[in-house]
C-alpha cells in the first residue's frame, strides 16, 4: 500500500473506532443516516483490507476473510439491485427487473459456489444502467466496488475457474476505494452530519475532527501549501506568506508565491501558529491560532482584495 493510502487508512480506522464508542453512538443517534454511512465505510474497509493483502504479495485465499468478503459483496450487490429495480419499475422495464430482482435473504441463501455469479449479473445490469440507477440511490462507483468485491471473494474462495485479482489491480483498487471513502463518505456526507453537532455537542465534534486528520506517520514535521488569487481569479505572484508563533512576532518561516500564485512552506515544527499573506496594494489576510500536527499537510486557497 502506498504511504499516502496507508496514512488515509489509519485515519479511516480512527474514525471507525471513535464512531463505535458508546458515547459516540449516543452523540450521533439523532442523525439516522450516520449509522448507515458508517456501515458503508466499514464495508469498504473489508474490501480495502482484502485488496491490500493481495497487493502486498499474498495470493493465498486462506489469508482472506471469506465470510467478511461475502457479506460485503452481498451488501453492495443488494444496494445495486434495489437501485436498478427502482429504475426498472419507473421505466416499466420488466426484462431489466428480472435480471436484478432478488431479496437479501435469497442472496444470503445462495450456494457459495454460485453467489458470486449472481452478484456479477447484478453488477453487469447496474453498470449498463448506472445513469438511471443513480437516481434511485446507487453511486457511480458502486458497480466498480461490486466488481472488486466479487474478485476478492473469488480469490478468497480459491475458485480456479475464475480469474483472480492481480497484485497490480489490487493496488489500484485500494487507492480507488480509499479515495472513495474520503471523498464520498467522509467529505461528502459524514463530515457534514457531524458539523450539525458543533453547537449541541462540541466535544464529539472536536473528537471527530481530530480523528479525521490525515497524519503522515513517517514524518515529524508538517507543511502548508496552497495558492493565492485576486478577486478576478488571477494568480498573484510575489505574495509574502509568513508563519509566526501564535500571539508573537517570532517568525517561523516565510515563502513567496511563484508565477502561478502557489506557495509551499515545508519542514514546519509542530505547534500553534499565525498565518499572514501580504502583497502591496492588497488587504493583508491573516489566520490565527492554527494547530499543525506532526506529518500534517494544510492547504489554503487565498483570495486577496484590493485596498
Amino acid at each position: 500500500m502506498k504511504a499516502t493510502d496507508s496514512n488515509r487508512v489509519n485515519m479511516i480506522n480512527a474514525v471507525i473506532v471513535l464512531s463505535d464508542l458508546p458515547g459516540s453512538v449516543t452523540a450521533t443517534s439523532g442523525i439516522s443516516a450516520y449509522a448507515t454511512v458508517l456501515g458503508q465505510v466499514k464495508t469498504k474497509m473489508v474490501l480495502i483490507n482484502g485488496a491490500n493483502i493481495i497487493g502486498g504479495g499474498s495470493t493465498s485465499g486462506v489469508t482472506l476473510d471469506t465470510k467478511g468478503l461475502r457479506k460485503a459483496m452481498e451488501l453492495i450487490a443488494m444496494k445495486c439491485a434495489n437501485a436498478t429495480i427502482g429504475f426498472a419499475n419507473s421505466t416499466h422495464n420488466n426484462t431489466l427487473k428480472a435480471l436484478v430482482n432478488i431479496s437479501a435473504s435469497k442472496l444470503a441463501g445462495t450456494q457459495k459456489e454460485d453467489v458470486d455469479d449472481v452478484c456479477e449479473g447484478i453488477q453487469n445490469a447496474t453498470a449498463a444502467n448506472i445513469g438511471g440507477a443513480i437516481t434511485f440511490g446507487a453511486l457511480a462507483t458502486d458497480p466498480a466496488d461490486l466488481g472488486s468485491a466479487i474478485g476478492l471473494y473469488r480469490t478468497a474462495s480459491q475458485k480456479p475457474r475464475n480469474a483472480v485479482i492481480s497484485r497490480s489491480q489490487a493496488k489500484k483498487d485500494v487507492s480507488r476505494m480509499v479515495g472513495e471513502v474520503v471523498a464520498d463518505l467522509f467529505v461528502g456526507q459524514m463530515d457534514k452530519m457531524v458539523d450539525t453537532l458543533k453547537v449541541s455537542n462540541v466535544g464529539y465534534w472536536k473528537s471527530y475532527k481530530q480523528a479525521r486528520e490525515i497524519i503522515n506517520l513517517g514524518s515529524t514535521t508538517a507543511k502548508v501549501r496552497g495558492s493565492v488569487k485576486d478577486e478576478l481569479d488571477v494568480p498573484k505572484s510575489n505574495v509574502r506568506f509568513s508563519i509566526f508563533k501564535t500571539g508573537t512576532a517570532t517568525l517561523v518561516t516565510m515563502v513567496i508565491t511563484d508565477a502561478k500564485g502557489k506557495f509551499n512552506a515545508t519542514n514546519l515544527p509542530v505547534g500553534d501558529f499565525d498565518f499572514k499573506w501580504e502583497l502591496d496594494t492588497y488587504i493583508t489576510v491573516t489566520e490565527t491560532n492554527v494547530h499543525i500536527a506532526a506529518g500534517k499537510e494544510l492547504q489554503r486557497r487565498i483570495v486577496l482584495k484590493k485596498v
